[in-house]
């Protein structure tokens, strides 16, 4: 949607900085899309002083790249909350357990899946707040005891409520994995 001009749809990326917006529920969110491309960090380094969270892409087909690795150091410097975003699953050639694996070494083991590919890669499964899925690696249900063991460290109330029952509702997981964010953890 933000690469809208010819070249851009061409070569399918970013060139210059592009911003959307959209309200969900009662807050109005604001998207900077930047280019991913060395050339082109004159565009995408003003962003992070005007963000608060930082959403890194990384291509499947092309893994870790240069860039990915400096604007991860560089949101993290700022302070700012990260997350991954892993796009092109779908592609031809995409070892992404591999691809898991390399993220965690790259940037720890707290960098955790919230989704998970599903049906060929052709959707998703969500392993934060419906558990029962499927997924064409891994295990939704094994990736979501992992989120949850991590996200429940942040609040004191929800781990002795875990510890005692074992689980937790997932109405009672919206607000801890934004503190999650916000300490990096």
């Amino acid at each position: 949607m933000c690469d809208y001009t010819p070249l851009e749809k061409t070569l399918g990326h970013s060139l210059k900085l592009a911003v959307a917006s959209f309200d969900a529920a009662d807050t109005r969110v604001h998207l900077l899309d930047t280019p991913g491309y060395p050339d082109f960090l004159g565009h995408a380094l003003p962003a992070i002083a005007a963000v608060e969270t930082a959403a890194i892409a990384i291509n499947a087909q092309n893994g870790i790249e240069l860039m990915t690795a400096r604007m991860m150091q560089w949101a993290a410097r700022r302070g700012l909350d990260r997350l991954i975003v892993v796009n092109r699953i779908d592609a031809d050639n995409v070892d992404l357990p591999g691809l898991l694996e390399r993220i965690q070494q790259t940037f720890g083991k707290e960098c955790l899946p919230i989704n998970l590919p599903a049906g060929g890669a052709r959707r998703v499964s969500d392993c934060f707040f419906a558990p029962a899925g499927d997924a064409d690696f891994s295990s939704v249900a094994q990736a979501h005891a992992r989120l949850v063991d991590q996200v429940v460290e942040v609040d004191d109330k929800l781990m002795a409520l875990y510890l005692e029952q074992g689980s937790v509702e997932p109405a009672q997981l919206h607000e801890p994995p934004e503190r999650a964010l916000r300490e990096g953890h």
